[in-house]
């Protein structure tokens, strides 16, 4: 196992796994804990010398701590699987798309305000408007789905391929 906490961060970190999470189990007065099989350093806020404790006096320290940990990623990795099935998600995502091409909207039509030859033809510029509505119309058109089987369209198949976007 490898394991470490730093308790004024709430920093944690275990095998593939990090977040910020604050571990009450933690006693207040230790500044983090390096975790290495049966191994823990202990790593004072205070003058003490840093600690290192093994065999069962580590486990039997350890194990309350773990067990939190352990609880606390399980409640993260529920939370995030639930906010990755949510229409709330998908919608942000969305918004971000369009806010990512609009300014190929405003460059176009500043461009022709402007009398200026357009960076995008008329049929790029249509293409992009065309996309910004299928993105619009996600929630809508696929509101039978559960928003993590929604995957959404690429710019690319909207304009042509010279298309400077």
């Amino acid at each position: 196992m490898v394991f470490t906490y730093v308790n004024e961060d709430n920093a944690l970190v275990m095998e593939d796994f990090s977040a910020e999470i604050n571990l009450e189990t933690v006693p207040e007065e230790i500044h983090a804990l390096q975790v290495t099989g049966s191994k823990v350093e202990i790593e004072y806020k205070d003058e003490r010398p840093n600690e290192v404790i093994s065999g069962s006096e580590g486990k039997d320290f350890l194990e309350p701590i773990y067990k939190e940990a352990q609880a606390k990623k399980a409640d993260l990795e529920e939370q995030e699987k639930e906010w990755f099935n949510s229409w709330e998600r998908l919608r942000q995502e969305r918004n971000q798309a369009i806010f990512d091409v609009m300014w190929l909207v405003e460059r176009h039509q500043t461009e022709k305000d402007l009398g200026r030859e357009t960076t995008l033809s008329q049929e790029d510029y249509v293409g992009v408007l065309e996309y910004i509505q299928e993105l619009r119309d996600l929630p809508d058109k696929y509101s039978k789905f559960e928003p993590r089987r929604i995957q959404f369209p690429d710019i690319r198949n909207f304009v042509s391929s010279s298309a400077k976007i």
